[in-house]
C-alpha cells in the first residue's frame, strides 16, 4: 500500500485548486509511489487522518475490476455476466462514489489485459492502483469493504482472474 492524497474541507489535500483527481493521486512519486508490504507501516498509514490509501496492484499480484455505475458500469457488468457467467470475487470494496472494486489474483505475465472492459468498467492492473478502505471519496462517501468480503479474512480465497472477460 501507499499514501494517496485525501479529502478535507477544502477538497483534495494536494491543495491544487484545479485538481483533476481529488483524493485519488499518490502523495509520493516514483514507479511504486513508496508502496510497502510491511504491516507496521501499513497500520501507520491507516492512522493518517486525511490521507487515502492506494494499493499497488502489480506489486500485490492483483487485478481489479472497477465498476462505476454513473458511467454505465452496472449495465456493462450485466452484459459481461450474461456472456461469460458469474463474475464475482470474495474480496470486494464498495467505493465512495457508489461503485465497486472486485479483486482477483493474477500472474501478470500470463495475460495481455485491456484497461477497460466496456462503459463504466475499468480493469486496473500493473502499475495502476485502486484507492482502498478506509479512504474518503470526493463525493462525500467513504470506501469500505463489502460485508464479509474484506481481504484480511478472505485473501487466501481470491480466485484467479477469469481470462474469458477479455474475449471481446
Amino acid at each position: 500500500t501507499f499514501l494517496v492524497h485525501g479529502i478535507d474541507f477544502d477538497g483534495c489535500t494536494c491543495s491544487s485548486a484545479d485538481c483533476r483527481s481529488p483524493g485519488k493521486h499518490p502523495m509520493f512519486g516514483g514507479k511504486t509511489h513508496g508502496a510497502t508490504i510491511d504491516p507496521d507501516i501499513i497500520r501507520t498509514e491507516e492512522s493518517f487522518d486525511v490521507a487515502n490509501i492506494g494499493l499497488h496492484l502489480g506489486g500485490a499480484g492483483l487485478v481489479v475490476i472497477d465498476v462505476d455505475p454513473r458511467s454505465g458500469g452496472d449495465e456493462t457488468m450485466e452484459l459481461l455476466r450474461a456472456r461469460h457467467g458469474p463474475i464475482d470475487s470474495p474480496v470486494k470494496a464498495l467505493t465512495g462514489g457508489g461503485g465497486e472494486h472486485l479483486f482477483f489474483q493474477i500472474s501478470a505475465s500470463r495475460y495481455r489485459l485491456p484497461g477497460r472492459l466496456g462503459p463504466g468498467v475499468d480493469l486496473l492492473w500493473g502499475n495502476r492502483f485502486p484507492v482502498i478502505p478506509p479512504s474518503s471519496h470526493h463525493s462525500g462517501g467513504d470506501y469500505r469493504w463489502a460485508e464479509g468480503q474484506d481481504p484480511w479474512s478472505r485473501l487466501e480465497e481470491l480466485p484467479e482472474f477469469p481470462p474469458l472477460l477479455i474475449d471481446q
